[in-house]
């Protein structure tokens, strides 16, 4: 069994709704929509991730649930174990939450899956609640981007380490390694770190940080595609001149400095970066609609469109753009 307790400053009717509310479920469930029917006995999934049935649900106080881990291939051919919310009040406005689960082996993919990735998830949704840690900043100062490279390798963990993820702990062990890994084994947040030092200190990983009063703000990954080992294992993001493209693939932008500019002045970056470098193409892959900051990882459409890049192909849920590089 595995079981996380924490406050939220929110009354259990609040809390209840971030647990019901697709919109509000991605924002701490690694991304996912809760797809349900509020009813015992039925049918629920978080996207594509997580499936089961609703046991019992007693409004805003419990929802109990069988779970599977469909995503995971070890995982999801397991037996489906129990997952539990519980909430109560400890003050007006301030609430206790406790999610557990059961039913399981402890040297199960589903055991040591719990272990690692439950917490993230309860604390994804206590920061919903603490505006300290989302609220965004009215004015900020001058905004500096910086090529990554071997003396900026301290900036970027620390960016990492504290500030990155601070209102989406779920996504906190990625270290932006997953992109350059030439596998698409399971890592720990430890691993990743180690990983993606080592591969900024060795140049394999390529980037822009954006600085505030001297402070790491924002990360884009972007470099020459061969690079970035994981868009050779995606079947839909194949292209016929991988050896002249540029690619972005991921942007963080810390909560407090989002919509300030921060992510077209990374991408402007990227781009003069892709040129300086003979490339002919940059290329990225936006999500069609972005429901949350956190879906919008891939940097959002609009973004791209308005720094000229048009629709190279259609790829489901997700559309390649590009924009020729003079």
């Amino acid at each position: 069994m595995h079981a996380f307790e924490d406050e939220v400053q929110a009354s259990p009717e609040e809390v209840w709704r971030a647990l019901v509310d697709p919109d509000m479920t991605q924002r701490y469930y690694y991304g996912c929509r809760l797809e349900k029917l509020l009813e015992a006995g039925a049918p629920y999934r978080y996207g594509d991730a997580v499936d089961g049935l609703i046991d019992a649900i007693d409004p805003p106080r419990r929802l109990e649930m069988t779970a599977r881990y469909a995503f995971h291939p070890v995982a999801r051919a397991e037996p489906p174990h129990r997952v539990l919310w519980e909430i109560d009040e400890i003050a007006p406005g301030r609430s206790r939450v406790r999610l557990s689960a059961d039913g399981y082996g402890p040297g199960t993919e589903t055991a040591r899956m719990n272990a690692r990735g439950m917490e993230p998830i309860l604390k994804g949704l206590v920061a919903l609640f603490n505006p300290s840690l989302t609220a965004r900043l009215e004015e900020i100062g001058p905004i500096e981007v910086r090529a990554i490279g071997p003396e900026l390798v301290d900036d970027f963990l620390a960016f990492f380490d504290g500030d990155a993820f601070r209102d989406n702990p779920a996504w906190a062990d990625c270290y932006c390694a997953e992109w350059m890994r030439a596998d698409d084994g399971d890592h720990t947040g430890d691993e990743n770190r180690a990983f993606s030092g080592a591969a900024i200190r060795a140049g394999r990983m390529r980037g822009y940080l954006a600085y505030v009063s001297g402070k790491p703000v924002g990360w884009l990954n972007a470099g020459p595609r061969l690079d970035i080992a994981r868009l050779a294992r995606i079947e839909n993001r194949q292209v016929d001149d991988p050896e002249r493209v540029g690619a972005t693939v991921c942007f963080v932008i810390a909560a407090p400095y989002r919509r300030h500019g921060v992510a077209r002045r990374l991408l402007d970056a990227a781009l003069e970066g892709f040129a300086r470098q003979g490339l002919a193409y940059a290329e990225a892959y936006p999500a069609r609609e972005d429901k949350s900051d956190g879906g919008a990882f891939q940097g959002p459409l609009a973004l791209y469109l308005a720094a000229g890049f048009e629709s190279y192909r259609d790829i489901g849920n997700r559309l390649i753009v590009r924009k020729k590089l003079g």
